[in-house]
């Protein structure tokens, strides 16, 4: 399967119980409640730590200039430093410790129900969804690779700020020409645009390169998951199995993952532009779309792992056979 078929299986999954979609409302619920709190706080988190950030300027040849783009997150670093480092504290809490224990409990009933539905165990009714029982077994070492999981994800995204930020502090200091505060002429002004587009390129390129890196592991991070909550496998073991089950795979799980990286970050970024934040229709709504983004995603990557089974289980037969 490609990706869009896996997503075309994963609607299946809602389509074959419509009582797992009122389920799935359901234990969302203690989520989509805490998400209420945690992005108005977030948005406007963000729109604060913006405010005061430098203006683009001009060139002195009617070419209005980049404003160094890349910049911004130093920018935005040196603002929560000075205004909102309470703030910031508070929010890494909150993400670290309530949310990801709300979406572990989530993770848990969405995963095992949808792969019950989809390899067609039984028809579950909704008092039998109320009744599910994961073993402890399952439980204790899927915590314990959700705990590896965020371990590893966090430090990652710690890891590609730092490099962000240190990348523009070296930028502005040493690959700025404006900074010393000597006029330039024209021509000086058109290299030294040039200059600028060259950094920016080169920048652009190593932000690629960190996501080309980011995304195969996120998409061996998701099946671990699964694996665990399936299976029953822990921690480092998990996170093996899904690197070599997605070995022939890869691909698949890397568009899966953009797919929803982009749906959560498209909604949060529209949401700050247009300032949904500031009413009750607007957050709700965004919280809706991160939820069910959020269900499906899961459903998918259950669809996901039978896949990479279908192939491994296939190439070992040809290997039987040949």
């Amino acid at each position: 399967m490609k990706v869009f078929d896996i997503l075309k299986e994963t609607l299946t999954i809602f389509h074959k119980n419509t009582n797992f979609i009122f389920f799935t409302i359901l234990t969302s619920l203690p989520l989509f409640c805490f998400l209420i709190y945690y992005e108005t706080f977030l948005q406007k988190f963000l729109s604060q730590s913006t405010e005061n950030l430098p203006l683009p300027k001009k060139t002195g040849l009617f070419i209005p200039s980049l404003g160094n783009p890349w910049l911004l997150p130093i920018d935005m670093f040196r603002n929560i430093n000075k205004y909102h480092f309470n703030e910031l504290f508070q929010m890494c809490f909150l993400y670290l410790v309530p949310l990801h224990l709300l979406e572990f409990i989530n993770l848990i009933f969405t995963v095992d129900l949808s792969s019950k539905i989809y390899r067609e165990e039984k028809a579950l009714t909704f008092f039998d969804m109320f009744h599910l029982r994961i073993e402890k077994v399952r439980l204790r070492a899927t915590f314990v690779t959700f705990l590896y999981v965020v371990f590893l994800s966090t430090c990652t995204l710690l890891g590609f700020i730092w490099l962000l930020v240190t990348y523009s502090a070296v930028f502005r200091l040493f690959f700025t020409p404006e900074r010393s505060g000597i006029v330039l002429n024209n021509f000086e002004r058109v290299s030294s645009l040039g200059f600028n587009l060259f950094h920016h390129l080169i920048y652009g390129s190593n932000l690629l390169f960190l996501v080309i890196i980011y995304l195969p592991w996120c998409a061996i991070w998701n099946l671990g998951l699964v694996i665990s909550i399936l299976e029953g496998i822990c921690g480092i073991k998990a996170l093996g199995s899904a690197a070599y089950l997605s070995l022939r795979n890869t691909q698949n799980g890397v568009g899966l993952v953009l797919i929803f990286t982009i749906w959560e970050l498209g909604l949060r970024a529209l949401c700050l532009y247009f300032g949904c934040y500031k009413t009750w229709f607007g957050i709700i709504g965004l919280i809706s779309l991160l939820c069910l983004g959020n269900a499906v995603k899961w459903a998918s990557f259950v669809v996901y792992f039978q896949d990479c089974i279908w192939r491994v289980s296939k190439k070992k037969t040809g290997e039987e056979q040949g």
